[in-house]
């Protein structure tokens, strides 16, 4: 791991700010404002458990590609107002609520509404950004998706079970309760050991370096409420019709080491709307987290494709 002095600037530069979005709920938004004093805007967007901290490596980056970068915590995530009173629970009641907060986040926070962001989000972010660019067209100048949650992967069986408990669960008022059988897969994400996330030990660590140092961060296994949303977002993902010719560029980086979502999904999804698509040998769900070897394969990528849009 290679963690550069712009990665620490980013870190002091980095502005926090708490902001209303709709339902009077309190959204955390940060902000690493450019020294270029230019008009382009990047956003990044997270998967789920994840936090603007997290990314403060890949905002240096950006940094020093000229870019304004802004994130904000997820509702429901980070240090964003929870959904529940349970703080560890994962809980969601609709992906559509993060298609209205990412509207409010693009249209009434980020200040340069006259231009065109660029758009880094990855898994369940993903998700949320692709379902905004074919439902909403929204205006992006380009989007780069990384391990996209477009499915789960999950056999035949199993993933019937999980859509009918997820279902039943919703109905019969189950829907804030955790999903049985996760605790493995969570504890799993705590330890270095066998995790699905990324192979960088110390990248590993200094997320939940992290969350030792401001607990309210952390967040656990996902609500059966949460699941049965992700479903109903999955499968309005794969309704929709392939894209239109004006569509923005995409760019759909797929970690062929995860576990965590689907990697046949996103070949499937990239072939029905034109998208590129790139694989990344040996790198696990977290690209940008991974070794160097892997983020270096990625930023070269991301040079070629941004060198397209101007």
């Amino acid at each position: 791991m290679n963690l550069s002095t712009p990665g620490t600037m980013a870190k002091s530069d980095l502005q926090i700010s708490f902001e209303n979005f709709p339902a009077n709920t309190q959204i955390r938004v940060g902000h690493w404002p450019s020294n270029n004093q230019t008009n382009e805007v990047f956003v990044i967007l997270h998967g789920r458990t994840e936090f603007i901290e997290k990314y403060t490596e890949t905002a240096a980056e950006l940094l020093t590609r000229g870019y304004d970068v802004w994130s904000m915590d997820w509702r429901g995530q980070g240090l964003s107002a929870r959904e529940i009173e349970n703080r560890q629970k994962g809980h969601i009641d609709s992906f559509d609520t993060y298609l209205k907060d990412l509207k409010w986040f693009l249209t009434h926070i980020i200040p340069q509404h006259d231009v065109k962001p660029l758009v880094l989000a990855h898994s369940m972010g993903a998700n949320v950004v692709a379902r905004t660019l074919l439902e909403q067209q929204n205006n992006f100048k380009g989007v780069v998706l990384t391990a996209p949650m477009f499915d789960i992967p999950m056999s035949g069986i199993n993933a019937s079970f999980a859509k009918v408990l997820a279902h039943i669960g919703q109905l019969t008022g189950f829907h804030k309760k955790w999903v049985p059988g996760m605790q493995h897969h969570a504890s799993k994400a705590k330890t270095f050991k066998n995790n699905t996330l990324t192979s960088d030990k110390e990248r590993f660590y200094q997320n939940q370096n992290e969350i030792e140092k401001q607990p309210n961060l952390a967040i656990d296994r996902p609500t059966i409420g949460w699941l049965h949303a992700a479903f109903q977002s999955m499968n309005a993902l794969y309704r929709l019709p392939p894209t239109a010719d004006d569509c923005c560029p995409v760019l759909v980086c797929t970690a062929l080491a995860d576990q965590v979502v689907s990697i046949s999904a996103q070949a499937e999804i990239c072939a029905k709307h034109g998208w590129k698509q790139i694989p990344f040998h040996g790198s696990k769900h977290e690209i940008l987290q991974e070794a160097d070897t892997i983020r270096d394969h990625f930023w070269r990528a991301f040079d070629n494709f941004q060198s397209q849009l101007f």
